[in-house]
C-alpha cells in the first residue's frame, strides 16, 4: 500500500503527455459531443435522405455515434483500471458515466427513426 501511495505521489508532480491529456477528455466529452452531432447530423441528412430515396443516410450519424461512444467508453475505462493518480481515477469514472448518459441520448434520438417514417408529410 505505501509503495502505491509513493507511485502516486511520484506521478502527481510529473506532467501528462499530449496523448494523455487527450485521452482523458476524450473519454470524457466524446460521447456527448457524439450525441449532439448525432442530433445536427440526421436532422440535416432527413431531407437529402428523403429526396433521393437513401434512408440509409438517416441511419448512419446514429451508428457512427454510437462507435464514437463505444470507442470513449473503452478509453475511459483503461483509464479508471490503470490509474495511478485520483486525476486519472475521477477522468475515467467520469468517462464511462458519460458514456452511458451518451448512449441513452443517441438511442433516444434514434428511436423515433427507427419507428415512424423520417419522410412522412
Amino acid at each position: 500500500m505505501t509503495g502505491s501511495r509513493e507511485q502516486e505521489s511520484a506521478t502527481i508532480g510529473e506532467s501528462l503527455t499530449w496523448r494523455q491529456t487527450t485521452a482523458r477528455w476524450f473519454g470524457f466529452l466524446g460521447p456527448l459531443a457524439a450525441a449532439f452531432m448525432q442530433q445536427q447530423l440526421a436532422y440535416g441528412f432527413t431531407t437529402r435522405a428523403c429526396t433521393n430515396g437513401a434512408l440509409v443516410l438517416v441511419h448512419l450519424p446514429a451508428v457512427l455515434a454510437l462507435i464514437i461512444t463505444a470507442l470513449a467508453a473503452l478509453v475511459s475505462r483503461r483509464e479508471y483500471r490503470e490509474s495511478e493518480t485520483s486525476s486519472a481515477h475521477f477522468f475515467g469514472a467520469a468517462g464511462l458515466v458519460a458514456s452511458g448518459l451518451g448512449v441513452a441520448l443517441i438511442v433516444a434520438q434514434w428511436l423515433p427513426t427507427l419507428f415512424i417514417h423520417p419522410c412522412q408529410r
